[in-house]
């Protein structure tokens, strides 16, 4: 990161503490995790240890909608005693995210001795988290209707992403079908 885009963001993150209401002094802030969709960062101060996540606009065009689902979500999870996020309202604002140059942000109490990986590091692990869904899922499974709102429309339409996979398997624009047709087989061989 450059200079003059961590003076920036460090100024960004100064606000958003003010803006939720976090406390001083704040530590310096450092990004949190490799993801590429939204910007996430991690701010210590007296008040505690928090993450602040900017959602991205280009990828969730209707970030209130995210939030909305967010708090059903962990509002459903805490009434059944299960362990979730603590989400922080901004200071004045409700439980709407703060907009701040033309992102959304929100924030919550950082998990003490959490840890994300890109690639689970061995079977063990990658094991433990689809355990960990498993119970989030079976958590969810009485959440009372409304259903979520769709925040990015057909990202899991099965049928349809299979479909594009089998056209784009039959067109091999790049000539790298060779390359994953194992793969793609056992994908297609499971469609049902």
């Amino acid at each position: 990161m450059s200079d003059a885009l961590q003076i920036a963001m460090h100024d960004e993150i100064t606000a958003l503490v003010e803006a939720f209401g976090l406390g001083t002094p704040l530590t310096e802030p450092k990004p949190l995790g490799e993801g590429l969709i939204n910007s996430t960062w991690r701010a210590v101060t007296a008040g505690g240890d928090f993450v602040l996540q900017g959602l991205n606009r280009e990828v969730f065009p209707a970030p209130e909608r995210v939030m909305t689902n967010l708090r059903r979500v962990t509002a459903h999870l805490t009434a059944r005693g299960v362990p979730t996020l603590e989400l922080v309202p901004p200071l004045g604002n409700g439980s709407d995210p703060h907009p701040r140059h033309g992102r959304l942000w929100r924030c919550c109490r950082h998990v003490p001795h959490s840890r994300a990986w890109q690639v689970a590091p061995d079977p063990a692990v990658a094991r433990r988290a689809a355990a960990a869904f498993g119970r989030f899922a079976a958590a969810l499974a009485d959440l009372p209707g409304p259903r979520l709102d769709e925040t990015i429309v057909g990202f899991h339409d099965t049928p349809a992403r299979l479909r594009e996979l089998e056209a784009a398997w039959q067109r091999d624009l790049c000539g790298r079908v060779g390359a994953v047709a194992r793969e793609v087989e056992a994908v297609l061989a499971r469609a049902d």
